[in-house]
């Protein structure tokens, strides 16, 4: 369950994949998902000694440069690094970066927004650099840390094209080449990638603080003053930023917990609220990714404390290395509530980030994620049918009763949805469905519900979904086909495989199921057999009413039992009330109805249908696609 990876003391979120191939086409790709921030993290300042540092509040501190303008006519001109407050302004409407002091001012190169009016045809390099010499003051143990925010298009295949370089240089003259990108191709030390495997729309936290040791460069004969240089490379990729820049004194010792992951996380889905029949017979284990930011090997203890218990993991972390130290699997207290999780390694001469708090619910009925940190509104932006879902293990069988899930305010009132739960068989791609929900539409209400952490929940239909241990499910929000937009707050940096999305996102736009996305959106089980509501509706004379299939297309079918004979009307109308379609069936006598609902005069969206037998009137929801 250990993993152990040298990143030159660059410290990334650990990502996963597609499982299928994504799209190749640009239009559709950069517009799967749209962000809006609703939390801003704080960095601590720590207590490093700092040689020199930058905020960008004076965009005079730093040159800015292109390849093309440079003499190299392979690249595009007119593709530069800005210095100021400006955002991201491309297609994906990608976050600002939420730095230290992001209101001063911070570097950013917008390669989404330029890559948009210039056709995206030609290759991309810039870069920023110090304009003075950064001192180092005799100490020749030096280290340079800065926070970023980051998110990579690379051709939306992950071709290996987009770079997100540091240079070094002793001199202010002398920098690696600038027509090659690959670490080994510059002089030792001079060079640093900052995600070396990320792959398109990994997920990066905003802000990330990255570090790299500059020492080898710093320790030269001769050397006690070093230039900085940030390298962008791609082609209408996305946006990279760079904020609160300092050069600090590398300590001997300086373990920093940089990530920590709380849940049943044995199967690789990490879950914030395990539900007390699940907690029962759950393990889980809890993790954390550690930094060694120092100048020499440590031998380095993470202590997880929960609930009182002390849960204990030891490796000896190389320097300038990560490890994640995972604690053995063990069982959940309980007894329903919220427990505060506790991740912390020695403390040494660096005091900041040697710990890291989370939490962790035990629930009476609630399974998925508690979305913690930067919240992120997502979409799948496209206007074809698309879903976001959540998947879930079980190790005893259990029986739900309803989804629930945080409603984004960016939505649009009437975007007509539906709940559905599959169960995996051989893979996503062959899933079965094994409960769904009555078609409803989004309110302004549900998102209200949603600025205020209130969850919209949405009974299953006729039965409870019943889950069978060691079987793999997942829950779904699906929206229809419909230039309406539905979006889901979501934890923007979970990177396990528990998220599944349904579009036409495959190669050429193929309509199919994916996971990891890079994030997890708010979709949530709800444990509870008592919550489903019923398809059947009885009103007086009119008995076991219902409307079917849900969603339909051409026609769809009324169908009830009529305890009296009396004239029957079919009423449709719109999310707004308005009425759309009124189809008289005359006098029917007592017994069983079957009608026939024309729909062919009605656009996609949600409906109420409402069938009249005399003063009686029986209604339901239909999804027209």
């Amino acid at each position: 369950m250990k993993k152990i990876y040298l990143l030159a003391l660059a410290v990334t979120t650990s990502v996963a994949g597609f499982a299928q191939q994504k799209a190749n086409a640009k239009a559709v790709g950069k517009q799967m998902e749209r962000d809006f921030v609703r939390v801003t993290p704080a960095e601590e300042s720590g207590d490093r000694n700092v040689l020199w540092s930058n905020d960008f509040s004076n965009c005079a501190d730093w040159e800015i440069y292109n390849a093309f303008d440079e003499g190299f006519s392979a690249y595009i001109t007119g593709i530069n690094f800005e210095c100021g407050t400006e955002v991201p302004e491309g297609l994906a409407s990608i976050a600002p970066i939420q730095s230290t002091s992001a209101e001063n001012g911070y570097m950013l190169v917008d390669s989404d927004e330029f890559g948009g009016e210039s056709g995206g045809n030609w290759v991309e390099n810039c870069w920023f650099q110090s304009a003075a010499p950064i001192p180092l003051n005799g100490i020749d143990q030096v280290s340079l840390r800065f926070q970023t925010f980051y998110s990579m298009w690379d051709g939306g295949s992950s071709d290996g094209n987009e770079y997100c370089l540091v240079e070094v240089s002793t001199d202010g003259l002398t920098w690696p080449d600038v027509t090659t990108y690959e670490v080994a191709d510059a002089p030792a030390g001079t060079r640093f990638e900052l995600w070396p495997t990320m792959e398109t729309q990994d997920p990066v936290e905003n802000p990330t603080t990255k570090v790299f040791n500059l020492t080898q460069i710093a320790s030269e004969a001769g050397v006690d003053q070093i230039w900085l240089r940030f390298r962008w490379k791609g082609t209408f990729g996305y946006a990279w930023m760079v904020d609160d820049v300092e050069v600090f004194e590398t300590p001997d010792n300086d373990l920093t917990v940089t990530k920590a992951w709380v849940g049943e996380i044995v199967n690789a889905f990490e879950y914030g609220a395990i539900p007390l029949s699940q907690a029962a017979v759950t393990e889980v284990q809890m993790g954390a990714e550690i930094a060694n930011y120092g100048g020499i090997d440590q031998d380095a203890v993470l202590t997880v404390t929960i609930d009182g218990v002390n849960y204990t993991s030891s490796a000896t972390i190389l320097a300038g290395t990560v490890d994640t130290l995972w604690t053995d699997p063990f069982l959940l207290p309980q007894t329903v509530g919220s427990y505060e999780v506790n991740f912390s390694v020695p403390e040494d001469e660096v005091l900041a980030g040697n710990s890291r708090v989370k939490t962790i619910d035990v629930t009476e009925d609630v399974y998925g994620q508690n979305l913690e940190d930067a919240l992120l509104q997502r979409t799948l932006n496209n206007d074809a049918e698309t879903a976001f879902a959540c998947r879930y293990t079980f190790d005893a069988n259990d029986l739900g009763g309803a989804v629930e899930f945080l409603v984004g305010n960016a939505s649009d009132v009437g975007t007509a949805c539906q709940i559905f739960i599959y169960e995996e068989v051989d893979g996503i791609q062959t899933n079965q469905t094994i409960a769904q929900s009555l078609p409803f539409s989004i309110t302004q209400q549900m998102m209200d519900d949603g600025d205020a952490g209130v969850y919209t929940r949405i009974p299953l239909l006729d039965n409870a979904a019943n889950f069978e241990a060691g079987k793999i499910y997942f829950a779904e929000v699906r929206r229809f086909e419909s230039t309406d937009r539905f979006f889901c707050w979501s934890n923007p940096t979970d990177d396990d495989l528990g998220m599944v999305g349904f579009g036409p996102y495959g190669t050429g736009g193929v309509t199919n199921w994916f996971v990891g996305f890079g994030f997890t959106p708010s979709v949530r089980l709800v444990l509870d057999e008592t919550l489903v509501s019923a398809n059947e509706i009885t009103v007086g004379n009119i008995e076991g009413a219902k409307v079917y299939p849900n969603p339909a297309d051409v026609n769809a079918t009324v169908e009830f039992n009529l305890l009296n004979s009396e004239n029957v009307n079919v009423i449709v109308r719109d999310v707004a009330g308005r009425q759309v379609s009124n189809q008289n069936f005359g006098v029917r006598s007592a017994g069983a109805q079957r009608l026939t609902l024309d729909l062919n005069n009605l656009n996609a969206g949600v409906y109420s249908v409402s069938i009249q037998a005399g003063s009686n009137v029986a209604t339901s929801q239909l999804v027209v696609r």
